[in-house]
């Protein structure tokens, strides 16, 4: 087998096994229960916001804030070129243009450094991706 840097490694050392077995235990396994609350009202706790909403995956999420920060066409979004696609993806899907920053070889984030040059009086956001 080939050598490779994995992307993620997860980290398993909590209660997941607990909470696992309470969601199969109780029925809640999918859409809305105690999980997905506890999850919302920690999170907004913690960025300090009256509300949370949690969404299905990282693709709706990235559709919600596209919609909610009014991108939409004629606009430019700069986001680094290492990415998923689901990112480029909505920017596109909005009718904005993505502007391609490249990655900093030692974190595969954004390259801090090139973005000043990206932006123009088009740009309505810089996308920071987080691997």
């Amino acid at each position: 087998m080939a050598d490779f840097i994995p992307v993620n490694e997860p980290l398993l050392d909590g209660n997941e096994k607990r909470y696992l077995a309470e969601c199969i235990d109780t029925g809640w396994i999918s859409s809305e229960g105690p999980f997905v609350q506890r999850f919302e009202q920690a999170f907004a706790a913690r960025m300090g916001r009256k509300h949370g909403i949690a969404v299905t995956n990282g693709t709706a999420a990235l559709d919600a804030a596209v919609a909610a920060l009014g991108i939409g066409p004629g606009d430019e979004v700069i986001l680094p070129t290492f990415t998923i696609i689901s990112c480029i993806l909505q920017i596109v899907r909005a009718g904005a243009t993505p502007v391609l920053v490249d990655s900093d070889p030692l974190t595969w984030n954004l390259d801090v450094t090139q973005i000043e040059t990206k932006i123009t009086p088009r740009t309505k956001a810089i996308l920071v991706v987080h691997l």
